[in-house]
């Protein structure tokens, strides 16, 4: 039997039994549940990790269905059977049916910003907060590899301002390292003014664009 699933709006994880991937960003898990009160082929939409919640449409030859709340759940047991009406499925049952393809989820990718003072690759007071953050989430994955980007406001010539993105980008990569993290996969980029976050004219002081990127995956 086929059941044809699209996504739209947010994007949110959703559940369905027989087989387990990773397919952008969606949990995808199809679960057969054959003699426990639910169709056979289950469909079930989660939240994301930010606690968003997007809306899917599960279809079958004989017609469709639109999960749009957590929690929410369609399914169909027979190849010919239009997606049964939106029902709830609570966390219990959820946990049961689904709990090990969730727990062999991959760690999706963390984001942080660190802003550096004026002309300078000295980061901030609250941007040197956010070290011990990125080294936490780097800690909780088997293997590490963090990608680090450095950007300069408009304030200097284009090679001064690639120059100082690349030593921002250093510093806050050797600052992960001196912080536990030798460990980690380094990619460092550095772009000048040219990934301006705020876009402003030639010699404007714009705190946002002085930053550096880093992506944990």
């Amino acid at each position: 039997m086929n059941i044809r699933i699209s996504e739209f709006g947010r994007r949110a994880p959703f559940l369905n039994r027989s087989s387990s991937l990773l397919v952008a960003g969606l949990l995808l898990a199809i679960m057969s549940l054959a003699g426990c009160g639910h169709p056979r082929d289950l469909v079930v939409l989660m939240e994301d990790p930010q606690g968003k919640t997007g809306q899917i449409e599960v279809t079958s030859a004989a017609g469709s269905q639109t999960l749009a709340e957590s929690g929410s759940a369609t399914g169909v047991s027979g190849s010919e059977e239009t997606p049964r009406a939106p029902f709830q499925i609570d966390s219990t049952d959820i946990d049961a049916i689904f709990g090990a393809a969730i727990k062999a989820r991959p760690v999706l990718p963390a984001s942080f910003t660190l802003y550096f003072e004026l002309d300078s690759s000295t980061l901030t007071a609250t941007a040197r907060l956010e070290i011990a953050k990125i080294v936490s989430e780097a800690k909780r994955r088997p293997v590490s590899e963090i990608s680090i980007f450095g950007h300069a406001d408009r304030t200097g010539s284009n090679a001064i301002n690639l120059r100082i993105s690349l030593e921002r980008a250093t510093v806050v990569r050797n600052t992960l390292d001196a912080a536990g993290l030798r460990g980690a996969t380094y990619i460092v980029e550095f772009f000048g003014d040219r990934d301006l976050l705020i876009p402003t004219a030639p010699g404007v002081a714009e705190p946002l664009n002085r930053r550096v990127e880093a992506i944990v995956r």
